[in-house]
């Protein structure tokens, strides 16, 4: 209504390891268990988490010192939602009995593979745009020849940024998918 070019979230660590850990269990790739990134591009707008590298209990002691207010969503506390059964259940399990600092963990797990992520899209893109052949509407076609000649994991991030450019997301392609390619 207003004609943003900027959301700003209040997603915090805690977010982020407990993304990390649903996605790892849903069989996430390198892509998914980068968990949230502090800023996405949606359409013409900009997601924003300025609180991504804060933890959740230095936020709530920073308001609560400050006197400052804050909305909970009654939703959080819904355990049929998969990320709540997860923050309010296994986390809890997790740190009572195999690691304390399971939380910490998780989010380094999505740092590490974040780097590994923005060296291997650079690479992947370079590699693209050498084995693309040409696109019309419905159409993506890569050199077979060149593609083969990449690591399998270049392999697949150029199946993958093909896939992109013809549907314009990746909403819904499974690892299935890239077996069935395969």
């Amino acid at each position: 209504k207003i004609n943003a070019n900027k959301i700003a979230t209040a997603h915090t660590m805690d977010d982020q390891a407990e993304t990390v850990l649903m996605r790892l269990l849903r069989g996430s790739g390198v892509t998914g268990l980068r968990g949230i990134p502090p800023k996405r591009p949606i359409d013409n707008c900009l997601v924003i988490r300025p609180l991504i590298r804060i933890w959740k209990r230095d936020l709530m002691d920073y308001l609560k010192e400050n006197n400052l207010n804050f909305r909970l969503d009654s939703s959080n506390l819904d355990i049929n939602i998969l990320r709540n059964r997860l923050r309010l259940k296994l986390l809890p399990l997790i740190k009572k009995g195999y690691n304390p600092n399971i939380s910490e963990v998780l989010v380094n797990i999505a740092e590490n593979l974040n780097d590994v992520f923005e060296y291997m899209e650079e690479e992947s893109r370079k590699a693209f745009w050498d084995s693309r052949m040409k696109a019309n509407d419905g159409e993506v076609a890569v050199s077979l020849s060149k593609l083969l000649k990449r690591d399998i994991a270049i392999q697949k991030e150029i199946v993958r940024m093909a896939i992109r450019e013809l549907k314009g997301n990746l909403n819904r392609i499974t690892y299935n998918h890239w077996q069935d390619i395969d």
